[in-house]
C-alpha cells in the first residue's frame, strides 16, 4: 500500500498546541472532515480515488519518530477520498496539485500493522544503481548506512537510518521465529519521499543489510516529555 506524503496537517481551531497537555482526540482527523492540501505532481491522486495518509502527533510530525519513538503508538493511518484535483501553475517548482479531500477513516497504525497478512509484492527495500562501477552495480541503500537508531515498541522494532548520500530511511519490522518481516518502509532523499505499508518477509541480501544496521545501531529514546492526553 502506498502512503501519500503530506507535509503538514492543518491545525485544529480552538486547540492550544502549546498547552502542557493536548487532547489526542481533539486533534485527530475525523471522518467527514474536509481539507485541501497540495501534493507533488508525481504523488498526485485522482478525483474519486482514495489516498492513504500518515498522521503523526505534533512533536513527531515536526521532528520525526526517531526523536519521540513512543508516538508511534499514537500515530494513525488516514484514508481520504479525493473530491477534486487542481493543477498548480505550470511554473511552480516543484510542480504540485491541490487536492480537496474528505476523511473516510482514521485507524491506529500499530494494530493495523500487526494485523497485516504477508504480501511479498507490496514493497522492496530501495536500490541504487552505481553507474560508475565497471560493470555497473546495484546496491541497497540499507547497505550504505552511516547512522542507525532503533527502538522496541509494543512487540515491533522501529529503525531509523541515514547514509552519507543524504538518504534517510525508516523501517518498522517484526521478528517471528527467527524471520524478519518488514511492515512499513520510508525512503527520503533529495529526489522526494516514498512510503509503503505491507507485510514482507525480508530475506537474503535485504535481511543481512537490515540486521547489520540494527547490530550497529544506538537506542532511541523520547526527547520530549509526554504532552498528549486522551
Amino acid at each position: 500500500m502506498k502512503i501519500h506524503y503530506l507535509e503538514t496537517w492543518p491545525r485544529v481551531a480552538g486547540v492550544d498546541y502549546q498547552a502542557g497537555t493536548v487532547s489526542l482526540k481533539a486533534i485527530l482527523p475525523a471522518p467527514g472532515q474536509q481539507l485541501s492540501r497540495a501534493f507533488a505532481l508525481t504523488d498526485s491522486g485522482q478525483t474519486g480515488g482514495v489516498l492513504h495518509l500518515l498522521w503523526q502527533p505534533p512533536f513527531s510530525a515536526e521532528n520525526g519518530w526517531s526523536e519521540q519513538p513512543s508516538e508511534l503508538l499514537q500515530s494513525f493511518l488516514v484514508s481520504a477520498k479525493v473530491l477534486r484535483v487542481v493543477r498548480d501553475r505550470e511554473d511552480s517548482s516543484p510542480p504540485r496539485c491541490l487536492h480537496d479531500l474528505e476523511i473516510v477513516s482514521c485507524e491506529a497504525l500499530f494494530p493495523l500493522l500487526k494485523a497485516l497478512g504477508e504480501d511479498a509484492a507490496s514493497w522492496q527495500l530501495p536500490k541504487v544503481l552505481d553507474a560508475d562501477a565497471n560493470p555497473p552495480q546495484t546496491f541497497l541503500t540499507w547497505e550504505e548506512v552511516s547512522w542507525c537508531g532503533t527502538a522496541a515498541i509494543d512487540g515491533l522494532t522501529y529503525i531509523a537510518a541515514s547514509t552519507a548520500a543524504e538518504a534517510y530511511m525508516e523501517l518498522i519490522v517484526e521478528e517471528v521465529n527467527g524471520q524478519l518481516f518488514g511492515l512499513f518502509c520510508t525512503h527520503l532523499d533529495p529526489g522526494g519521499t516514498s512510503s509503503r505499508l505491507g507485510r514482507c518477509l525480508l530475506g537474503g541480501r535485504e535481511e543481512r543489510a537490515v540486521r547489520r544496521a540494527m547490530q550497529n545501531s544506538r537506542p532511541l529514546a523520547d526527547s520530549c516529555s509526554p504532552y498528549l492526553g486522551a
